[in-house]
């Protein structure tokens, strides 16, 4: 037996007017804690190309320049 089965034969077996609020109450804040994550993760990927991306272009331009 998983660390999951009791508190899920619990949900399993209560009404939907129970199911749905012990859902949302655990799936929106677990939903928003995610899309923050993904939305630093991406943020600081795409700072990181963009410097990479102005580092190489500059590189260019020095070497055309001299």
């Amino acid at each position: 037996m998983s660390i999951f089965d009791t508190p899920s034969q619990i949900l399993t077996t209560a009404p939907l007017w129970i199911q749905t609020p012990v859902v949302l109450i655990v799936a929106v804040p677990l939903c928003a804690a995610l899309a923050l994550g993904w939305l630093r993760l991406i943020d600081v990927l795409g700072a990181r190309l963009l410097r990479a991306k102005r580092w190489a272009e500059a590189k260019v331009m020095k070497h055309t320049d001299e």
